[in-house]
């Protein structure tokens, strides 16, 4: 029986290995998608909230500023890989009059 050399033989034996930079880097990449995602979650959840409690004259007002943060979690989600939000529209409970205004623009006083 061969005996193996001192490097082979380490790097036969499981357990935890130093992480190269690559690898260092696509984690902490992944954290933070993974943590930017959750912030643009509650975001959606706060701008939700706000609609719900618009009077009627501040509701267009909101629904475009819901729509806004749906669309940047929409795209954070895309990033992720993420592209059926069916799921996620039925969870948030956004309503169909906001997904209208996903990606639309603001209409500014001068366009009346």
């Amino acid at each position: 029986m061969t005996a193996m050399a001192g490097s082979d033989f380490r790097d036969a034996i499981p357990g935890p290995r130093r992480e190269n930079g690559a690898s260092a880097l696509k984690r902490a990449l992944a954290g933070e998608t993974a943590a930017n995602l959750g912030r643009l979650g509650r975001a959606v959840e706060r701008a939700l909230a706000r609609l719900r409690d618009a009077s009627n004259a501040a509701r267009e007002e909101g629904e475009y500023a819901c729509a806004e943060a749906v669309w940047m979690y929409f795209v954070q989600r895309e990033a992720c890989g993420l592209t059926r939000h069916d799921a996620v529209i039925e969870a948030y409970g956004i309503p169909a009059s906001v997904l209208a205004k996903v990606g639309a623009r603001r209409p500014s006083s001068n366009d009346t």
